[in-house]
């Protein structure tokens, strides 16, 4: 055996180049264009209809009564939240509404609906408003789009030597929730503010939206509604009351959530874990704005205008 002679393998490893292997590249996926996904777009506020079956075989009264002939509709930002920031939204949503469960009110027995996820756990996106709810005529849901879109043609467009400036609006969030209502007293939205500075553009936003909306009600001559209540927020939850909710008992449940700061540890909510908050980690910025007509949704960009 001594004799035998050892040939090396052709098949061996070491005789083999090494070659470095070249990482293959993910190609990007294209943003899908605003027009196709208006046309899969679901209504942001939910439907007022009560299916007896879906609570407890409970007909509760409606947060928006219906009307024959008449499309629902209004303008809002449209917040898709990230995977990290949907991980922070949810288990805030719980501390908050666990903590009005814990007060000693008439509403810690409310039943609360997540607006983050949906009965078969998909993700819904969140809104901020920036008109109240219309009633329309058949006729009008495509004349108030046009009206919305040339209002913001008319934005002053300044330019900066390299383009136009951008107008996307950065949005950032208060320290305090705050729970709001409805026109009618019986739903509740516990939600979160937007600060000063985020609200600047919004205002403006909502001016020139108020200024179509009386402008078309005046063409049709029809009776001019209210402006809205300017409060720029996100509702993470929201609860339909059987008895309206009354001035004095809203501030009360504001004083009483007013207390907590979702930048800060939660304290007092039995069995939910502790965490920390920045602020920076639920920013998100925006340049259209979405319009509802009915069934209808029509995106507009509002980046290539300028506010100043």
């Amino acid at each position: 055996m001594e004799h035998l002679n050892h040939y090396s393998s052709s098949d061996s490893d070491s005789d083999e180049p090494n070659v470095p292997v070249q990482p293959l590249r993910k190609r990007k996926l294209p943003p899908v264009a605003p027009e196709l996904l208006d046309k899969f777009a679901k209504s942001p506020r939910i439907s007022t209809s009560d299916i007896p079956a879906m609570n407890r075989g409970n007909s509760r009264s409606k947060s928006f009564l219906h009307a024959s002939k008449f499309w629902h509709s209004f303008c809002f930002l449209e917040w898709t939240p990230t995977r990290e920031q949907r991980s922070r939204l949810l288990p805030l949503s719980q501390h908050l509404t666990s903590y009005i469960s814990n007060t000693k009110t008439r509403f810690s027995h409310c039943e609360w609906q997540s607006n983050l996820i949906n009965t078969l756990g998909s993700h819904l996106p969140l809104h901020v408003s920036l008109s109240d709810t219309l009633l329309l005529k058949n006729q009008q849901p495509e004349t108030f789009i046009k009206h919305i879109r040339q209002g913001l043609r008319e934005l002053k467009v300044v330019p900066d030597g390299k383009g136009v400036i951008s107008n996307e609006i950065s949005i950032r969030f208060n320290t305090q929730p705050k729970v709001y209502t409805n026109q009618f007293g019986n739903k509740l939205f516990l939600a979160i503010a937007l600060d000063g500075p985020s609200t600047e553009k919004l205002a403006r936003l909502a001016d020139i939206i108020d200024i179509e909306v009386v402008r078309l009600l005046k063409e049709n001559n029809d009776a001019l509604l209210k402006p809205l209540r300017r409060s720029y927020h996100v509702s993470l939850d929201y609860c339909i009351l059987d008895e309206p909710i009354t001035e004095k008992e809203l501030a009360e449940l504001n004083d009483v959530i007013g207390k907590v700061n979702i930048y800060e540890r939660f304290k007092g909510v039995k069995n939910l874990p502790l965490f920390r908050l920045s602020p920076e980690e639920l920013d998100w910025k925006t340049s259209f704005v979405k319009v509802q007509n009915g069934r209808l949704f029509c995106t507009l960009d509002i980046g290539k205008v300028s506010f100043l």
